[in-house]
């Protein structure tokens, strides 16, 4: 991962590159300024990040610079069959108090993750279960704390394992 860090008078952002197979790409943006940023102010901080460094930095290496959706999906994120297996939770998933078959397949998509050598932040976590697959906030933030501490198990346990 590596973090940019963006400066402006009464605000600012940090940019959250994570090295993929064909280059790097952003895993997150970070208000410094507030704690709960807007999708304008997000896109607009992208657009900014891209004018002022990635496209100057690219063109001095000859490289491109691909500018995606503004809104971000699962299938954006994760494999295929991380993607099924996140979805078939939600589906299923009680929405009150996870019970043992809950836990049993989150546990599946953890594990399909780290297969794949995915980076998912949390908080980007967080925020698509509760956005896209409609978790209430209360599982959603217990579903990011196991989330964090099943991917740290995993990456004590197979350490040589390395984040697409």
């Amino acid at each position: 991962m590596y973090c940019f860090a963006y400066i402006a008078p009464g605000s600012g952002a940090e940019v959250w590159l994570s090295e993929q197979p064909t280059g790097l790409r952003v895993a997150n943006v970070v208000s410094l300024s507030r704690l709960e940023m807007g999708c304008d102010e997000h896109n607009h901080l992208i657009a900014e990040f891209n004018r002022r460094f990635a496209a100057p930095a690219a063109l001095e290496v000859g490289a491109e610079v691909h500018v995606g959706k503004a809104e971000i999906r699962l299938e954006d994120l994760l494999t295929p069959k991380a993607t099924h297996l996140l979805k078939a939770f939600t589906r299923d998933a009680s929405r009150t108090v996870l019970d043992y078959d809950d836990v049993s397949r989150w546990s599946e998509f953890l594990s399909q993750v780290h297969r794949d050598g995915t980076v998912l932040l949390v908080d980007t976590l967080e925020e698509l279960l509760v956005g896209d697959e409609g978790m209430p906030e209360h599982i959603a933030h217990e579903l990011a704390g196991r989330y964090n501490q099943g991917m740290q198990l995993l990456r004590t346990y197979d350490p040589d394992k390395k984040a697409a």
